[in-house]
Parts: C-alpha cells; sequence; structure tokens
C-alpha cells in the first residue's frame, strides 16, 4: 500500500500537502498511510479512491485487512 500511495502522488505530481487537504485529513497523518506505518480507515481510504478515481481495493488491498486473503508462500 505505501509505494502504490506514493506512486499515484508522484504519478500526479501532487505534494503530501495537497492530498491530505483534499480529503481532509493532517499531512502528517497522511504521511503515515504513504509510509504504510498506519493503515487508513475505511473512510479515509474512501475518500482517497475518491481522489484518485479508483477503486477501493487499489488504495486497501483487501489482504491488508484480511489476512485469510493472504496467499501463502509455495514451499
Amino acid at each position: 500500500m505505501d509505494t502504490e500511495l506514493k506512486r499515484l502522488r508522484l504519478s500526479n505530481n501532487e505534494t503530501q500537502a495537497t492530498i491530505a487537504s483534499a480529503i481532509g485529513i493532517d499531512v502528517k497523518t497522511y504521511r503515515r498511510y504513504e509510509s504504510g506505518k498506519q493503515i487508513p480507515p475505511l473512510d479515509t481510504a474512501y475518500r482517497l479512491a475518491l481522489y484518485y478515481h479508483l477503486l477501493i481495493e487499489n488504495i486497501i488491498p483487501p489482504e491488508t485487512v484480511l489476512p485469510e486473503l493472504r496467499k501463502e508462500e509455495p514451499s
């Protein structure tokens, strides 16, 4: 997730402050999402998805919040 948010932001030539302001959160909070230190709550993930015109699954992959969906590494 952290690299995807950063990739999206950079590909749109946006700053962290611009995105944070657009979705109504503090820039420090946005930095935690982008760095992967914190998973955005559902409402924030939804606002990010709307901002980027994406599905919410592109912002928070289901396996991030539903561990049972994680693919196991082949042995």
